[in-house]
């Protein structure tokens, strides 16, 4: 919209047509959240998933809702590791030769979604958790978004796990 508006020559218009879809686009984001949050408010684990999420730094209620959607399908047997391949967080290496050797980066092959929902929680973290913050400012620190980011989905991995045993211990 503010780029619309930087030009005199874009028609009005058009600009009551961008402003009428964002609003449209807002109040379906608005609609969709409070739906959300009455089906997680009818279901027991669905509450204790949502209140352990929410008790990590770095996480509010809208990242909490989609990192809720992408992690209560992953299988209950993956172990840490497999859970930062299957976010994308596993270190990629480039090496060629002896001459070429690279720093190793993110391999950005698994769930791009799951990527996205610990991106914004982990630079929240990073500002506002003291222990994340003295890590991200480190000069020595390699790559923050794989190690941080891996270290969130850890913790979403201990949330999930700690959901699903009192789902099953409720049901035994």
């Amino acid at each position: 919209m503010h780029a619309l508006q930087a030009t005199d020559t874009t028609p009005s218009f058009i600009l009551e047509d961008v402003q009428l879809s964002i609003t449209q686009a807002d109040h379906q984001i608005d609609t969709l959240r409070k739906r959300t949050l009455q089906l997680i408010e009818a279901n027991e684990t669905m509450q204790q998933v949502l209140a352990l999420l929410l008790s990590v730094k770095g996480i509010a209620e809208a990242s909490a809702i989609q990192l809720m959607g992408e992690l209560l399908v992953l299988p209950e047997d993956m172990k840490a590791k497999q859970w930062v391949a299957m976010a994308g967080l596993d270190p990629k290496h480039h090496q060629s030769g002896s001459s070429i050797n690279k720093k190793a980066r993110i391999s950005k092959v698994g769930n791009r979604y799951l990527r996205q929902a610990l991106y914004m929680p982990a630079l929240s973290a990073a500002r506002h958790d003291k222990h994340v913050n003295g890590y991200y400012k480190a000069p020595d620190r390699k790559s923050w978004t794989q190690e941080n980011t891996g270290h969130l989905c850890g913790d979403a991995q201990v949330v999930t796990r700690r959901s699903r045993h009192a789902q099953t211990t409720k049901a035994i």
